[in-house]
């Protein structure tokens, strides 16, 4: 099969024809802007990154990170199940020294009662305005009609003035953690039973002593997470 090529006459305006041709596009394209820096200067930049070696900018997350999900209210790793629960303290400054001893004595007893090893964690945070809704409500208990407008007005003006400022704020939290083949559902089962328990027991114990305290949902050990392990 042979082909034969023509030639093309040679004219002054199809050369400068040609050159407006390829000039227009070789330049369009230059022209163009991807995120406010034109393409003349990202194309190098990429060719440039594309081959000269890597350096990190920080040090590598450990594994520990990048091996757990949160599910069900507990944090699920390869070995373990763990359960979070904060803590409001009791306020015992007033107490007689008596009932101080009293009541350290009785949160020894229930400490050493709960049938695993407990972490206890104490954060110093920024408050924020739910961190006073016991405050809140407590307010509203012994008002009337007279008083609530005023006690509203004044509730709203805090609201804005916590949120408006960094306060910081102690919370306190109880960490239980199990052993537990995650991967295998009935050992998920009874392993969520048995925190269910210890979880129980704690509670009751901090009851005896009027000590509130409850497990964080699966908001909010994502927040406690991020916060803790930043």
């Amino acid at each position: 099969l042979v082909i034969y090529f023509t030639p093309i006459p040679f004219t002054w305006g199809g050369y400068i024809s040609s050159i407006i041709i390829v000039g227009i596009a070789v330049i369009t394209p230059l022209m163009f802007r991807i995120d406010g820096q034109p393409v003349y200067i990202l194309i190098p930049r990429s060719i440039k990154q594309m081959f000269s070696n890597k350096k990190q900018w920080g040090e590598t997350m450990h594994s520990f990170f990048s091996k757990f999900h949160i599910q069900d209210n507990a944090i699920f790793r390869s070995n373990n199940l763990i359960r979070i629960y904060q803590i409001e303290p009791r306020d015992v400054a007033l107490l007689s020294d008596q009932d101080k001893a009293n009541f350290y004595e009785k949160l020894r007893t229930m400490l050493h009662m709960l049938p695993i090893k407990t972490q206890f964690i104490v954060r110093r945070e920024i408050a924020t305005s739910p961190d006073f809704s016991p405050h809140f409500f407590s307010m509203y208990k012994k008002s009337n009609s007279e008083r609530e407008e005023l006690i509203y007005g004044y509730i709203e003006g805090l609201k804005q003035f916590i949120d408006q400022h960094n306060f910081l704020i102690s919370k306190h939290y109880a960490v239980f953690a199990i052993e537990c083949q995650t991967k295998n559902t009935t050992a998920v089962v009874k392993g969520m039973q048995r925190l269910n328990d210890i979880g129980t027991r704690f509670l009751r114990g901090l009851n005896e002593n009027q000590i509130t305290a409850r497990p964080l949902n699966n908001h909010e050990i994502i927040s406690f997470m991020q916060k803790y392990y930043r």
